[in-house]
């Protein structure tokens, strides 16, 4: 894929990365990064990362992101985002990712964060001001009544908690309000008109 003599032809098989492997893959006329043996990135990796001009870039081997490399992936401009290995996320990780740049509603964009079992009120508030039409998160099996009310005024088409095995009254409730076109739950997914069937 690349003149670059370190760069192997199948990116897939990368484990560790380079700032100078970053800058090289930045540069790729490929249209997305499939990087899934990464576990981990460093902050200034990810610095150079995010300046690749393609549509998508894949880390979902992923289990953790610092606070730094969010920010830095946060300026990515592509449509799409794989982060489905993290198993946990920041408070400060999640808001830089909610301020994700590049992301047109007219595209099919989604952000991919489907390793998380858990998110806090405060990521969830967010992750629902994330600019593109499909918001991936069914690795949960639970929502607190606050995350549900944040997730809630995610303004995408698509709000996927696949998932969740068990959800209050209360955040039953506030899914409900959710105005895109597909709220996905373990049993399928719900129009606008099924919640109201539903949860109304």
């Amino acid at each position: 894929m690349s003149d670059h003599a370190d760069i192997p032809e199948d990116t897939e098989s990368i484990t560790e990365l380079s700032v100078e492997m970053a800058e090289a893959l930045s540069k790729s006329e490929e249209g997305a990064l499939y990087l899934s043996g990464l576990t981990s990135l460093s902050d200034t990796a990810a610095e150079a990362l995010f300046k690749f001009k393609g549509d998508g870039i894949h880390l979902d081997g992923l289990t953790s992101l610092s606070d730094g490399a969010a920010k830095a992936l946060s300026k990515f401009k592509g449509s799409n985002l794989n982060l489905s290995g993290l198993t946990s996320l920041s408070d400060t990780a999640a808001e830089a990712l909610g301020k994700l740049e590049g992301f047109d509603s007219d595209l099919e964009s989604t952000l991919w964060l489907d390793g998380l079992t858990s998110l806090s009120d405060g990521a969830a508030e967010s992750l629902s001001k994330f600019k593109g039409p499909c918001l991936e998160l069914n690795g949960l099996t639970s929502l607190s009544d606050g995350a549900a009310k944040a997730l809630s005024r995610f303004k995408g088409d698509s709000l996927c908690l696949g998932g969740l095995t068990s959800l209050s009254d209360g955040a039953a409730e506030a899914l409900s309000k959710f105005e895109g076109e597909c709220l996905v739950l373990e049993d399928g997914i719900l129009s606008p008109t099924e919640r109201q069937k539903r949860f109304g």
